[in-house]
Order: structure tokens, then sequence, then C-alpha cells
């Protein structure tokens, strides 16, 4: 009897351990730091099958936020580690997406998205902060000690919730300065945030399904203002969070 339960533990204790390592490590390649340089990780939304919102003239959410993603990532190189959680058309999961920032040692990660409304605020700009209440007070990560448990990850974010919103007040200043659309924050639940051990948001652009929405998101000028704003927004974050 003795020998069963010993048997069923260590089961049981193996099988946490696989299913926690499923949460804690992405699925992509495990990419180092960046050396003295900030690392900071744009993750353009959906990819592969996941195509994301589709506007009525054919746009795809999974096209234009990969094409953001890489202006964005050309204003801030070579003087910072850019790393896009996808860099083509493929399906990344959204534990892997978190995953590849904290392997990274990113020092922020904003994910990009296109919204679908049909509100008449449906064309707004919304800067989302992760948003889920702890069950306990979530311990620091200690070096060494393996793969979060599933618990842990997803309330990782938390802990980064002042510097999120910082960040998020400067993509608010910059953001509103280029755009007549309005630009709001808000919070949720986002689980391709949850787990990022970093200062994190997430930013949707309203509404790619509709006409007028598809049109400005499409356009060149749009791209350029847009990446332009974000970067500038990336740079006064972490000039400031540097001091």
């Amino acid at each position: 009897m003795k020998i069963h339960t010993k048997l069923l533990r260590l089961t049981l204790i193996l099988a946490t351990l696989v299913h926690a390592n499923a949460w804690a490590e992405p699925f992509g390649p495990s990419w180092g730091t960046g050396g003295t340089k900030p690392v900071v990780v744009i993750d353009p939304g959906h990819g592969g099958t996941d195509e994301g919102v589709k506007g009525p003239d054919g746009g795809l959410e999974k096209v234009l936020m990969l094409e953001l993603a890489r202006k964005v990532e050309a204003r801030l190189v070579p003087d910072y580690v850019v790393r896009l959680t996808r860099d083509d058309d493929y399906q990344v999961s959204l534990a892997a997406r978190a995953g590849i920032a904290n392997t990274s040692q990113a020092s922020l990660i904003i994910s990009l998205h296109a919204g679908a409304g049909f509100t008449p605020r449906s064309d707004a700009t919304t800067i989302y902060l992760n948003s889920a209440g702890l069950p306990k007070p979530l311990p620091e990560t200690v070096e060494g000690e393996g793969p979060l448990p599933e618990w842990q990850w997803r309330y990782q974010q938390a802990r980064h919730r002042n510097e999120s919103q910082r960040l998020g007040a400067f993509l608010l200043e910059r953001l509103g300065a280029i755009t007549a659309v309005p630009v709001v924050v808000a919070d949720a639940f986002l689980p391709v945030l949850a787990g990022a051990d970093t200062p994190a948001v997430l930013l949707e652009f309203g509404d790619l399904n509709g006409a007028a929405g598809e049109k400005r998101m499409s356009a060149g000028e749009w791209q350029q203002r847009t990446a332009g704003a974000i970067a500038t927004a990336i740079r006064d974050f972490l000039s400031v969070d540097s001091r």
C-alpha cells in the first residue's frame, strides 16, 4: 500500500509540473536578453488560421497588426532590441506570447489588435490594462525554481500594475495627439498578458469591421503615424523608468 501511495504522489507531482510548464514556457525559440539595451516585445495579434477581425473589403486584423508591429520595430532599432512574438503569418499561443517576453527579460510588451463593434464609440482606440483579482499575495519569482504553476502564471502581471498604468498614460498622450477618434483606457482580464512578468498593455484600434475603420487602418499614413506614436510612448516610458 505504501509503495502504491508513493507512486501516486509521484505521478501527481509530475503531472502538475508538465501542466505548469505548458503555461510557463513559450512554444517558440528562447531568446536571450538584449545585453545593455532594453528589450521591447511587440505582439501582433492573431496569425495563421486565426485571422482576427475581417473588414468589409477583406482587410485582416492579423495582417494589419503585423504591418504595424514591423513599423514600430523600425522606429526603435538600433536603440532597443525589439522582439516580435511572430514575424510572419503563423499562429502563436497566448501563453507563448507572454513567455517570449519573459524569456527575453523584456522591459515591456505591447499587444496590437483591431476591434470590431457596432456602437457609436466603436471607432475608439482602447488601451487595455490587465485586471484580475488575486486569490492571495503573489510571491516574488525566485530564480531557479522552475516553471510557474498555472495559478501564478494567471496573476503574474499583477505585480506590474503601476508600471503598466504609467506605460498606458504615455500611450494615451501620444496616440491622443495624432488622432481625432477617442482614445480611452480600460481594464479587462487579458490572457495574452496575464503571465507577462513585465509592464504590459494591449492596444485595440476600432473598428475594422466598419468601412471607415478598415480604410483608416489600411492607409499607409495611419500606419506610419500610429507606429510613430507608439514608438515615442515606448521611448518616453523607458527613459523615465531608467532614471
